[in-house]
């Protein structure tokens, strides 16, 4: 489960959820990212989008391959530039889904895990001690060319 912040990392905001269990749906987790984000310079733009698209397709992956989602957080960087979204849940099995599974206009699913890779400016995946996973993603909130940089770790 997310603990607190290290020095130097995110800082905890209003919409952080520190108890394991919290989110139980997508929807709550697209509430409680909206709330981090509101009055930053993401807030009603693609960034904002990205970010709960994002964040959607953690959260139903947890739900609907891993058993639901074990812990969740969201927070800002010192700088409120950085979105860290964090979703642990019980299965230690990576996500799979390729980059390709996006242009294959035939597929029925599968896209949730490449749209991630592909929207996020990085994404890292940890097997947790015991049993589980942790997937935790950054998003810089300032559009332009570096922000989906893609560097994924895991």
């Amino acid at each position: 489960m997310p603990t607190g912040p290290k020095p130097g990392g995110p800082v905890p905001a209003a919409g952080s959820v520190p108890a394991a269990g919290a989110v139980e749906s997508a929807a709550q987790a697209r509430a409680l990212v909206g709330r981090v984000l509101h009055g930053t310079v993401a807030a009603g733009t693609q960034v904002e989008a990205d970010a709960l698209l994002v964040t959607t397709e953690l959260v139903v992956n947890a739900i609907r391959h891993a058993g639901g989602v074990t812990a969740f957080a969201a927070a800002l960087d010192p700088g409120a530039e950085v979105l860290h979204v964090t979703v642990e849940d019980a299965d230690p099995r990576h996500p799979r889904g390729a980059a390709a599974d996006l242009d294959d206009p035939t597929r029925i699913g599968g896209r949730g895990w490449p749209l991630v890779r592909l929207l996020a400016t990085t994404v890292d995946v940890r097997a947790l001690p015991g049993r589980g996973k942790r997937i935790h993603i950054t998003l810089t909130l300032c559009p332009g060319p570096d922000r989906n940089a893609g560097r994924v770790r895991g």
